[in-house]
């Protein structure tokens, strides 16, 4: 056997050792992800509920809120809520009443964005927790409003203190002074918004893209399955008009959910994606070796508009 043949052999070895690994891994975090629901006292929704009209049963939400996210971070993740889902019934009977007919790659699509969501959540809320804990957040105005009211209560700290100390007043001032969460997310630029928006290892990227497959079926023959029922449009708005018009039609592939039933999927890809973001952390820490491939870092849009113009906080 010639050294070329040898080469090449050995390189067909280890990309099959590199594949078996990375299925390897995929399989550990998808355990931790169902460990972490199981935890909960939660279980998933499966693809044999994904079809036709949805009936999820009744879910305990303070388990997928309060349960995994911190104060600051359910702020964001409720904003997330109602940029999917818009105006949404006003009391829990409305909720479990109300229903909607989508199709299911737009099922897909909205579970796909709310793991990215969630792991994008739980990797800045870390941040934001570990300068908050080292005292190194600073809040930083915005406007020329907002410096005169920071300067006004210092001034007004500084006065108190001279008079008598007040507790209040300086928690107030302190409390003024630093960021929401929101507010930090908002001051990234944009390459650290794209850095942190991106799931950092191919691994995750291929457990997200095929558990998203298996809850609804194969992106492509559904984004395939929407253009040839919707043809040729001469505009965006005439796309969703007849979009709208193909899924009343039943000419896709449709489900037909409440509203309840909604807020529970998009609550629960949240949830996945953190504990994705987690279960990475905790691979990390239990491995003496990097086990991990790194994700390709995705490109930068072009320049012009805020970090937080990326929709992530919409």
């Amino acid at each position: 056997m010639s050294r070329s043949t040898d080469v090449v052999l050995y390189q067909r070895i280890n990309e099959v050792k590199d594949k078996e690994r990375s299925k390897a891994v995929q399989d550990v975090m998808y355990n931790l992800i169902l460990f972490s629901f199981g935890k909960l006292g939660l279980s998933l929704a499966g693809p044999e509920q994904l079809k036709g009209v949805v009936n999820l049963g009744s879910t305990d939400l303070n388990m997928l809120t309060k349960g995994i996210h911190s104060m600051e971070a359910l702020d964001l993740v409720r904003n997330h809520l109602k940029g999917l889902l818009g105006q949404m019934p006003d009391n829990e009977l409305g909720m479990q009443t109300s229903a909607v007919k989508l199709s299911k790659l737009q099922g897909a699509q909205v579970y796909a964005a709310s793991m990215m969501f969630g792991y994008f959540l739980r990797r800045v809320d870390k941040r934001f927790q570990l300068e908050k804990s080292m005292g190194t957040l600073e809040y930083k105005p915005q406007t020329r409003e907002d410096t005169i009211e920071m300067l006004e209560n210092l001034f007004k700290s500084a006065e108190n203190i001279e008079e008598a100390p007040n507790p209040d007043v300086a928690d107030d001032v302190e409390s003024k002074r630093r960021p929401t969460l929101r507010e930090y997310v908002e001051s990234f630029d944009q390459a650290t918004m794209m850095e942190t928006a991106s799931v950092m290892s191919m691994e995750g990227v291929m457990l997200l893209q095929e558990y998203t497959t298996e809850l609804y079926g194969d992106l492509n023959v559904l984004q395939r399955q929407m253009a040839e029922a919707v043809g040729n449009v001469e505009s965006p708005e005439a796309f969703m008009d007849k979009m709208k018009e193909v899924i009343q039609e039943d000419e896709v592939e449709t489900l037909i959910m409440t509203f309840a039933d909604q807020r529970r999927l998009v609550l629960e890809a949240v949830a996945f994606g953190t504990f994705l973001r987690d279960s990475e952390d905790y691979i990390d820490e239990k491995t003496p070796v990097p086990l991990f491939t790194p994700a390709p870092k995705p490109p930068m849009p072009p320049q012009g508009g805020s970090g937080g113009g990326t929709g992530l906080l919409e």
